[in-house]
């Protein structure tokens, strides 16, 4: 996303949260009005902020990492259902990786340039982009099954991890719909959504709890102004952390907290922009064999989000 767009769309959002709903228009269908051919495309960027502090007895030593993502989505409505469901395609149009490391040097990858500075991270972009994803989607706009993932693992580069299941479902979850969202809603009206995505260190759960703040007219359309917090709670995996089932690590997450708030185009009932923080704080101790000392790894880390939608047909 190019910076302007994004720093527009952050300071967007912000400002329409603080401006009282219209008492006019206090109820809306936040449903998805699917409609075969529909199609739409979005801008997406992350940035992912990692501060590591590493302890041993009395020493210690600290880095910061920042990784920041770009890129372009193409979501198409294939087929409505008589449920009101509807079978939608998504497919990465091009994705961007930038690594700052500890050291200040900067590693550019680019899924549509042949080469990047990372090999296997380029490779994974490659392998993302531009193979079709199709998905299930309920009439109240869950999320409910994903095919052609296997193809996007078959591509995916030697040395290269193969992506789970719950890594694809999370690209479409709440993309253009709103997941378990309510045919009738008033300003307050909340309802509830769980998910378990994947981690480095495991599996996060996600109790999400959205909330309808307010109902606005922008540029003639009528615009639910959506926030969302999550309770979160890490379920370590050691298998997937490459920890030896004989080790006896710790892994604890201390903090965590996760907000956002979401426009949603109640004409054309599709999520049109969304912004989203977590932050977590996750400490893991490995006693070191044969001495009484332990390894203290905290990882303090900060992931902002934003989905803008910048085309629809």
């Amino acid at each position: 996303m190019k910076p302007i767009t994004r720093t527009l769309a952050f300071l967007f959002v912000a400002v329409l949260l603080t401006v009282p709903a219209r008492a006019q228009e206090s109820t809306a269908n936040l449903q998805p009005n699917f409609v075969a051919g529909q199609v739409s495309r979005f801008e997406l960027w992350s940035l992912r902020q990692q501060h590591v502090t590493m302890q041993v007895g009395r020493g210690s030593r600290e880095a910061d990492t920042r990784i920041e993502m770009n890129g372009q989505i193409t979501w198409t409505v294939d087929r409505v259902e008589p449920t009101g469901g509807a079978t939608c395609t998504l497919v990465i149009d091009w994705l961007t990786l930038n690594v700052i490391a500890p050291d200040g040097s900067v590693m550019n990858n680019d899924s549509r340039q042949p080469r990047g500075d990372i090999e296997v991270a380029h490779g994974m972009l490659r392998a993302m982009t531009g193979t079709p994803l199709t998905f299930t989607v309920a009439a109240d706009g869950s999320i409910l099954s994903v095919r052609g993932h296997e193809a996007v693992n078959a591509r995916l580069p030697e040395g290269a991890r193969a992506l789970p299941e719950a890594d694809f479902m999370e690209m479409a979850v709440g993309l253009a719909t709103l997941p378990h969202a309510p045919a009738e809603a008033t300003i307050g009206s909340v309802w509830n959504h769980t998910f378990t995505s994947s981690h480095d260190l495991g599996w996060m759960n996600e109790e999400s709890r959205y909330q309808l703040a307010g109902i606005e007219e922008i540029a003639g359309i009528s615009v639910a102004m959506v926030n969302t917090t999550s309770k979160l709670r890490l379920e370590p995996d050691l298998q997937k952390m490459g920890v030896p089932p004989e080790v006896p690590v710790t892994v604890r997450m201390n903090n965590a907290s996760s907000q956002g708030q979401i426009m949603f185009d109640l004409s054309r009932r599709e999520v049109i922009g969304r912004n989203h923080t977590q932050s977590t704080s996750i400490q893991i101790e490995t006693p070191i064999p044969n001495t009484p000392q332990r390894i203290v790894q905290t990882i303090d880390e900060t992931v902002q989000s934003q989905v803008l939608r910048i085309a629809e047909e």
